[in-house]
């Protein structure tokens, strides 16, 4: 496994806060006494170094202003030493504009102090960084931070996170999977209960891991044959439900704990996993889909598939187009064409195909004299207006692409803030339009009900009801405040991960069954690094903490 070399592992743990002394009525000289940087870790190669970055925010007339109390970087050696700091808490302390904690009304006598620690090698390049939570520095008193591991890292070449799991590949062709395990979903071979250290996927080598849903797992092996694992109630794993019947302990009904070969002998170039249904661009550029037609139309393939019908086996999605990128959601698709205009087919109540909802186009009208009670269709249909895209997703009710110029637009139900435009109105918006703000990203991530994007300098902003921030209704953009730099980013159901450029993988959100994968259930509002693969063994010294104090 490619991971680092060379690790430090460090607590922040007692700022101390500096006294102003006693008399209120006459100016006071601030006690700078010199703040001790106590180092007890132990590094693989000697020369390198912790850089310390300690800054402070304040905010006047809605703009805010970052200010630096320390930024040096410290040399380690390979036993423990102590390397000694001295700064001022004053120009903080006296600046009335400064960030306050929560709930607090007016000047105090704190600060709230956000501090990065970067690794670096003997070169000076960085090995890792890592932001701790916000300090509060108050006269007095001594506030303490989680242990922070710095350095141990391997490379995911993509991670996706789903329903309460997350599950990466590696460079060695491994897929590694932690979180809910009810009907095999980890693919390890066992089902139920669940893991929060990530655990291997049973076959492989995989050359692309490009399919989570809810309950369901999906991968390409070389030459693109499709294996998915876990729930087959709809027949999503693309075999006869009789041929997976779950062990003891699943639902009772279809599963597979171990992955099993898509049925048909198609080989594909992206799998896309929704609640019910599975799809895939086949190697030419058809697209394929296999599961249940819940609501009507999630297969795509015309009024021979009824509502509520299931294909366990892929079936050719109507048509003649072929597709270059793939999103299957709860009740509705999207597919970008060659030609990179996007279609999509399914239920259609919100205008989440880009369409204005009209039961009397609904596919529903070949099946029953009564009138439909909502829209849906049953073959790929070109979103309304010109504008082209690279990329698309799906949430529930809605979906959003990213234009070939980097912009990003999303049609379709604007409750919670979804489309980004600004309001969370719950209205309908049938035609795509743009994101407020102007931002170019590189690649987009939808989740049921939030959007995450990377911009092209690696840094994440995410809109909706749910992202790392743990935010509700962010009707915009809103940064995420991280220093490492990424290059991709995944928004399951509750929880969202990105992959920075040196392969590590951060997490933020519920991690209610420990889908990060770092053997906790502790919830992160700020992007937190998952686990380590089973079978990688780092070089461990017995750590102490970092400590700031007067």
């Amino acid at each position: 496994m490619p991971i680092t070399s060379r690790f430090v592992r460090v607590a922040l743990a007692a700022l101390a806060a500096l006294s102003l002394g006693a008399c209120r009525d006459q100016p006071a000289a601030p006690v700078d006494g010199p703040v001790r940087l106590s180092v007890n870790a132990q590094v693989a190669a000697a020369g390198a170094a912790l850089q310390v970055t300690i800054t402070w925010l304040s905010f006047e007339n809605e703009s805010r202003t970052e200010h630096t109390l320390l930024d040096r970087a410290f040399p380690l050696g390979a036993t423990q030493g102590t390397l000694p700091v001295s700064f001022s808490l004053t120009p903080c302390l006296a600046n009335d504009a400064r960030e306050q904690p929560p709930l607090s009304e007016g000047p105090t006598d704190v600060c709230v102090l956000h501090t990065t620690l970067v690794l670096l090698d003997a070169s000076g390049t960085a090995i890792d960084r890592q932001s701790v939570p916000a300090l509060e520095a108050t006269r007095g008193a001594t506030v303490s931070t989680p242990e922070i591991t710095l350095g141990l890292r391997t490379a995911f070449t993509q991670f996706v996170s789903s329903a309460y799991r997350g599950c990466g590949l590696v460079a060695s062709g491994n897929i590694y999977c932690a979180g809910y395990n009810g009907t095999g979903e980890l693919g390890t071979g066992t089902i139920g209960g669940a893991s929060s250290t990530l655990q291997r996927v049973q076959g492989g080598p995989w050359t692309t891991l490009i399919a989570s849903s809810v309950s369901t797992g999906c991968a390409l092996k070389t030459g693109g044959v499709a294996f998915c694992w876990g729930d087959n109630s709809y027949g999503q794993l693309g075999v006869p439900a009789a041929s997976a019947p779950c062990p003891a302990g699943g639902n009772g009904g279809s599963c597979s704990p171990t992955p099993v070969a898509v049925s048909g002998g198609l080989t594909f170039t992206q799998l896309a996993a929704g609640y019910s249904t599975t799809c895939g661009i086949a190697t030419g550029g058809r697209v394929w889909c296999w599961g249940t037609n819940t609501l009507g139309g999630q297969l795509g393939g015309g009024p021979r598939q009824p509502v509520g019908t299931t294909f366990p086996a892929p079936q050719a999605v109507g048509g003649q187009l072929l597709f270059t990128r793939l999103a299957v959601g709860t009740n509705h698709s999207c597919a970008i064409a060659t030609d990179a205009h996007a279609y999509c087919w399914g239920y259609n109540a919100n205008g989440e195909l880009g369409l204005a909802p009209d039961t009397a186009k609904s596919c529903l009208k070949s099946l029953t004299t009564a009138p439909p009670s909502y829209d849906c269709r049953d073959v790929p249909t070109a979103v309304s207006g010109t504008q082209t895209f690279t990329s698309v997703g799906v949430g529930n009710g809605f979906s959003c692409a990213l234009a070939t110029d980097g912009g990003a637009w999303c049609w379709g139900y604007n409750g919670g803030g979804y489309l980004g435009l600004g309001t969370a109105d719950g209205t309908v918006h049938p035609t795509p339009t743009a994101v407020v703000g102007g931002l170019k990203f590189t690649q987009l991530s939808v989740g049921p009900d939030a959007t995450c994007g990377v911009t092209s300098a690696g840094r994440l902003y995410c809109w909706g009801a749910v992202t790392f921030r743990g935010q509700t209704d962010a009707s915009v953009p809103q940064p995420i405040d991280d220093p490492h730099t990424f290059v991709a980013v995944t928004v399951g159901s509750v929880d969202a991960c990105a992959i920075d450029t040196r392969g590590g993988v951060f997490c933020g959100g519920f991690n209610s069954y420990g889908e990060f994968g770092n053997g906790t259930t502790e919830p992160a509002l700020a992007p937190v690094s998952v686990g380590l693969p089973p079978g990688v063994t780092p070089l461990r010294a017995p750590a102490g903490p970092v400590t700031l104090s007067r």
